[in-house]
């Protein structure tokens, strides 16, 4: 029997040293995009070491099974919002001010191009009335529902290639802001305008990856970087970026735009054969939500499932009041979008 308790021992102690593998490799993200892909995984490669650890910790190997443990905790704190911050020496972006200012709102939905219940996405945007929509996977098969949604929301542009089902839009109650461009950006991927907020202008991107590795995500980071660094003001940029908040993909993006990811959002999507309802539990965290530090007291969180294989974000902000320019001095006029 104590053989077998040791056999068994060392099966796990292998086990986990296997299981860390992946799991360091995908803290080396920014060596290569194909690192990276370990990294999205992070949390469930650290619960499951730790798993593994927990029976050492009561045989001959508890010095080995203490050392795992420690740092599968190590590990999964790193996808915490706290530490990813303290690890890249900033704030976190999710905000529990209080502001007196306007209060408005933006839902962020991947509708899922196959969606077998489209009018659940209608109903829950009725219910949530948001300023603002951003969208992904809207394909052919979307644009009756669209158009319904264009009666309330009258002020909508969308990106998309021929043919495909992957297009990206933005639907607004606030017109855009005057003189702005709708741009498609990163190979239709990014759609972006600049929409009027009682005045505030602020830059408003609806965006849907690329797969990563082995897929063309890194590439189409690649395109969209230089792009987004010509920005400047007020931003949110909302989407599914099949990367997780702690990923060096959605960092790149952060760094470029000079936003930050919202946390605590938690799970957003799942595969669809389980049941979506478990997405903030064990699903994966790909749909993001970044704000620039002039959005003011931005609080997002996760809505009821709209039979799509993401959940919809909410977002709550303010954004800054808009600058007057003193009648004694020269009018100045900022400019977003004009290009």
């Amino acid at each position: 029997m104590s053989k077998r308790r040791e056999n068994l021992s060392l099966l796990l102690l292998i086990t986990a040293v296997l299981v860390s593998v992946p799991l360091v490799l995908g803290f080396l993200g920014s060596a290569h995009p194909m690192l990276d892909s370990f990294g999205h995984f992070r949390p469930h490669l650290a619960i499951l070491m730790g798993l593994l650890a927990l029976p050492l910790l009561f045989t001959k190997m508890r010095r080995e099974g203490a050392m795992i443990l420690l740092f599968a905790i190590l590990a999964f704190s790193t996808t915490l919002g706290a530490a990813r911050n303290l690890l890249n020496g900033s704030s976190s972006a999710q905000a529990d001010v209080p502001t007196t200012g306007a209060r408005y709102s933006l839902v962020q939905i991947n509708l899922r191009y196959n969606n077998p219940e489209p009018k659940r996405v209608l109903q829950m945007v009725a219910q949530e009335k948001p300023d603002v929509i951003t969208y992904q996977e809207a394909g052919a098969d979307w644009a009756m529902w669209i158009d319904i949604l264009k009666g309330t929301y009258p002020y909508h542009f969308e990106c998309r290639k021929d043919g495909s089902n992957m297009r990206v839009g933005i639907l607004s109650r606030r017109p855009f802001s005057e003189g702005s461009a709708q741009l498609c950006l990163g190979d239709d991927r990014l759609a972006m305008t600049s929409i009027d907020f009682s005045g505030t202008s602020v830059n408003v991107a609806a965006y849907h990856a690329v797969l990563p590795w082995p897929y063309g995500q890194a590439a189409i980071i690649d395109a969209l970087v230089p792009e987004l660094q010509k920005f400047s003001g007020p931003m949110i940029i909302a989407g599914d970026f099949n990367a997780t908040p702690w990923s060096n993909a959605v960092h790149r993006i952060e760094k470029a735009s000079t936003t930050k990811a919202m946390t605590g959002i938690g799970g957003t999507w799942m595969l669809q054969n389980l049941p979506i309802k478990l997405a903030p539990y064990v699903g994966l965290p790909i749909d993001q939500v970044l704000v620039s530090h002039e959005i003011e007291a931005p609080a997002a969180t996760t809505r009821e499932d709209v039979s799509s294989d993401h959940l919809p974000i909410r977002l709550e902000f303010s954004v800054p009041m808009p600058v007057r320019p003193d009648t004694d001095e020269p009018e100045t006029q900022s400019v977003m979008l004009s290009f």
